[in-house]
């Protein structure tokens, strides 16, 4: 079970001058159906859910985020400087394009220079491949190249956070042949088995949802590279580190007890003796893919091509209202294609029949999310989105509050910082924790004079036990206390930070964009 974390604060979405570094990335969005890949225009992380077309429906995870990139990241190490690792998140020079309607392509440049001499070229495809269910599969496929003038001997290492559906703590099982059922670490070098199943296994829901299978020798028709190293490991764990991890046989994949998050951690070239080596001008391809289905397995006919799916239709929205005013009514206009119907969703409440344009009335202060999808000839295509925040009221004091946690784990310290904006300067006290097994952490408290617009900060110093809680967070709990404000206001006074992201070397946690509480 992933730790539950519980978080809160009254406030709106980042906005883009106080949020400069994370307004820039926003998430693309592609696929072929069945299923749906996300890719983080400014990081290029990405992660993978169940499509439209999919047989269970849409907005199932495959990967952790429903939607949103951040828990699973890829690395290069160099082994002929240092080594050296190169988190493909951290690198700044970078590009990524569409690949077609069903992938993306990301380009890194890496050029150090002097004596370290890591002159590389390090393209990415994240692309969703197949027609039909039972023949699709995500594919991952990363090939460097030495643009410089010496041998360069590297390593790569892909991070997958499993998650299915709702089960963040699922087994993991070799296959063909087919090895014991685990839900502790495991190591497998140069791996013998074709491919292994992460399997939803818990009740939530009962009965499990559905099983991912992952490439390691095989099958063929995936055209996986296969690793020198597999792990079954702690997402918690791992995340913290950027290339190797040491995994140990028989323990939970979890760093607290009865708490589970699995991730699988592939590695080509985990050690200098079986790094591949790269002359100037070659290149080194490292691929893996996931499915629901073996590709290729069950097809009636498999050298006859199944008729292509109907085109699934493409809605745009036109007009919503302002992205951060007062209004208690939003009005929203939108265009498909011609001959469809279309369904619409309010903060990601159940999907009702509705046509442009659709209006609501008498909505709560907060963040919120509207959403509209078509229907035509049995497809239902992707989902627009449109985000927008309502202030608070004028007696609650606060307008707009945004807020980040910086986590300095060399320094053992860590730090909320708050830019807000108020109707009327007042006294607010701010306190911020995490919360989830084994227990509450209490990161710290402090009032302040909120004037009409300003910046608050609340630096903390950690224990060892406490830095490794904190970077294992994926919410946290911010709550903000004005005296002689009116009892309705309290209920606002509640936000979430669910975004892990890399700034500049740090880690940093930031709003989501999420419904206000109550």
């Amino acid at each position: 079970m992933k730790w539950v974390w519980s978080i809160a604060f009254a406030l709106a979405l980042l906005g883009a001058t106080v949020w400069s570094s994370v307004a820039q990335a926003e998430t693309l969005t592609a696929g072929n159906g069945i299923y749906s890949v996300y890719v983080n225009s400014a990081t290029s992380q990405y992660t993978v859910t169940t499509g439209p077309l999919h047989p269970l429906g849409p907005g199932l995870n495959v990967l952790f985020g429903n939607g949103i990139p951040g828990t699973s990241f890829d690395t290069v190490r160099s082994y002929s400087s240092g080594p050296t690792n190169y988190e493909l998140r951290n690198i700044a020079s970078q590009t990524t394009v569409p690949l077609g309607t069903t992938g993306f392509r990301t380009t890194y440049t890496l050029s150090t220079g002097g004596g370290a001499n890591d002159d590389l070229s390090i393209v990415q495809d994240l692309q969703a491949s197949g027609t039909t269910f039972i023949a699709s599969h995500v594919d991952v496929r990363t090939i460097v190249t030495n643009t410089g003038t010496t041998p360069r001997q590297i390593g790569v290492r892909y991070l997958w956070d499993y998650q299915i559906a709702r089960d963040d703590g699922p087994t993991f099982q070799a296959n063909e042949p087919n090895g014991p059922v685990l839900l502790t670490e495991e190591a497998f070098p140069q791996p013998s088995f074709d491919r292994y199943t992460i399997r939803d296994n818990d009740v939530n829901p009962s009965p499990p949802t559905f099983d991912v299978l992952g490439t390691v020798n095989g099958p063929a028709s995936a055209n996986p590279v296969p690793p020198t190293l597999l792990q079954n490991a702690s997402w918690a764990a791992a995340v913290g580190t950027a290339f190797e991890y040491k995994t140990t046989p028989g323990q939970v994949v979890s760093v607290a007890s009865e708490t589970n998050d699995d991730a699988v951690l592939y590695y080509w070239g985990d050690s200098s003796a079986d790094a591949p080596t790269i002359g100037p001008g070659g290149s080194y391809r490292a691929s893996a893919s996931m499915f629901l289905t073996p590709p290729g397995e069950g097809l009636p006919h498999p050298h006859v091509p199944p008729p292509p799916p109907p085109i699934p239709p493409v809605v745009t929205i036109t007009s919503g209202p302002p992205h951060e005013s007062a209004q208690t009514k939003a009005k929203f206009t939108f265009v498909g294609v011609p001959g469809g119907s279309y369904e619409c969703s309010i903060d990601g409440g159940p999907w009702r029949p509705c046509t442009s344009p659709h209006a609501y009335g008498s909505l709560q202060p907060g963040d919120h999310l509207f959403q509209v999808r078509e229907t035509l000839a049995g497809a239902t295509g992707p989902v627009a989105g449109y985000r927008w925040t309502m202030d608070l009221p004028k007696a609650c004091v606060l307008r707009v509050a945004r807020a980040r946690v910086f986590v300095y784990a060399k320094k053992q310290k860590v730090r909320l910082v708050i830019h807000y904006t108020s109707y009327r300067p007042a006294k607010v006290t701010v306190s911020y924790e995490v919360l989830g097994k084994p227990g509450k952490l209490e990161l710290g408290s402090a009032s302040a004079l909120f004037k009409k617009a300003g910046v608050f900060r609340l630096p903390e110093e950690l224990q060892k036990s406490g830095v490794a809680s904190v970077r294992a967070a994926k919410l946290f709990k911010v709550h903000f206390k004005i005296p002689d404000t009116p009892h309705s206001c309290v209920r606002y006074y509640t936000k979430e930070l669910t975004i892990p992201q890399t700034i500049a070397g740090q880690r940093v946690w930031f709003q989501s964009d999420s419904k206000f509480a109550p």
